[in-house]
């Protein structure tokens, strides 16, 4: 299965009998899923199965579909009627009040032109079938590309993160084979610390060989090491099976870095102590990406 990012977009424009519309897409990171769609007014009884069509299409992220339409299928032109009964009343009022205030002026057209209630107009909808198979073919259509750039850029997300995943594969290994090293150059400064102190070589021996146990004990990340070993595969498995994996990467990759910063915590020598920023450095960044993933 593919695996996409989040963000895209995607603009399609058609004429149809409906007149010149045109989609657009966008998209962006989000947790879960939110979809906002903008329709012309004409359209708006199209919105709830036009919704539900893009729902079922995008599993995660934020979704602005904005759909436009020129002047002839905008209804940017309405029909007007006028309330003849309502605007000679209106006169005969404004005429009542000059005369008993003794007002100057003439009843002009002017004050018709933002009255309401005279000038009615009368906005036509498209409310049939016609319009949401028209509106619904162009959505699709348009979502079929959106889901190519995603996919396009998942292909680059992916590629990114792998790369990460094998240095990481790759150091811990590495800090792997250090860590019996770590013992030996322990008891190597500890007998050379002793002999400094010209402490007797018969009791010494047997010091040594408890501190080196005590010391081998503390610093044990055999654990960490099959556990981080076992996310990295698990982690890597997610990626080649694909689809919607975002949410799980994320919480796999918290756990490996549960499992490093253990190790950097029980651990003080200098080469795994650097090879732990490495790794922590490169699982800052792989979450940083997967937040971009489905």
């Amino acid at each position: 299965m593919t695996i996409r990012s989040m963000t895209g977009f995607s603009k399609l424009s058609s004429e149809t009998e409906l007149g010149s519309i045109t989609v657009e897409i966008y998209g962006l990171n989000h947790k879960y899923r939110d979809i906002h769609i903008h329709l012309p007014r004409i359209f708006s009884a199209c919105e709830d199965a036009l919704r539900k069509k893009i729902t079922d299409a995008v599993a995660r992220g934020k979704v602005r579909v904005v759909v436009t339409a020129d002047s002839q299928s905008s209804g940017d032109v309405s029909n007007y009627t006028v309330n003849m009964e309502y605007a000679g009343a209106y006169i005969k009022a404004l005429r009542k009040i000059q005369q008993e205030f003794s007002l100057p002026g003439e009843i002009s057209i002017d004050i018709f032109a933002d009255n309401r209630e005279i000038l009615l107009t009368q906005q036509l909808y498209f409310e049939d079938n016609a319009a949401l198979q028209c509106i619904g073919d162009l959505i699709d259509q348009a979502l079929e590309n959106f889901f190519i750039e995603q996919e396009k850029e998942g292909v680059q997300l992916i590629n990114d993160i792998v790369s990460r995943i094998k240095l990481i594969s790759d150091t811990t290994d590495c800090i792997e084979k250090e860590t019996p090293h770590s013992v030996n150059l322990f008891r190597e400064k500890l007998t050379e610390r002793i002999k400094e102190l010209q402490v007797d070589s018969a009791v010494d021996a047997d010091r040594i060989a408890k501190e080196v146990a005590l010391y081998a004990d503390r610093i044990d990340i055999s654990e960490e090491i099959v556990r981080l070993k076992s996310h990295i595969k698990h982690f890597s498995q997610a990626i080649d099976k694909g689809g919607i994996i975002g949410k799980k990467l994320d919480f796999i990759a918290q756990e490996m870095s549960r499992e490093i910063n253990t190790i950097a915590a029980k651990c003080n020598n200098v080469s795994i102590s650097h090879k732990t920023i490495t790794v922590r450095s490169e699982l800052e960044k792989i979450r940083e990406q997967v937040q971009n993933i489905q």
